[in-house]
């Protein structure tokens, strides 16, 4: 079994976001704190110690549920309407 067993699909793009989201909030923190030359308190120590080894959890698990026949054109025309044909070689 994998991940897509236990969380469907609808759930997991909103859940790699809102980690993605916490990361930067997590990093903003800590540079706020840095930035006034406070000290880290031990809880922002423990979650930036943590947070790394989550997070490579999270990157695989987003990975090894990504679709990896689509081509990347394709997925930009259908998803954007765009025109992946604009340049031409020699046009850039």
């Amino acid at each position: 079994m994998n991940i897509s067993s236990y969380i469907p699909a609808s759930w997991r793009k909103p859940i790699y976001g809102a980690f993605a989201v916490a990361g930067v909030i997590i990093g903003a923190i800590q540079v706020g704190i840095a930035a006034i030359g406070a000290a880290n308190p031990e809880w922002l120590l423990v979650v930036l110690a943590v947070f790394p080894f989550v997070a490579g959890a999270v990157g695989f698990t987003a990975s090894a549920n990504t679709n990896n026949d689509l081509d990347v054109a394709d997925t930009l025309s259908a998803r954007h309407d765009v025109d992946v044909n604009l340049f031409e070689d020699g046009d850039v």
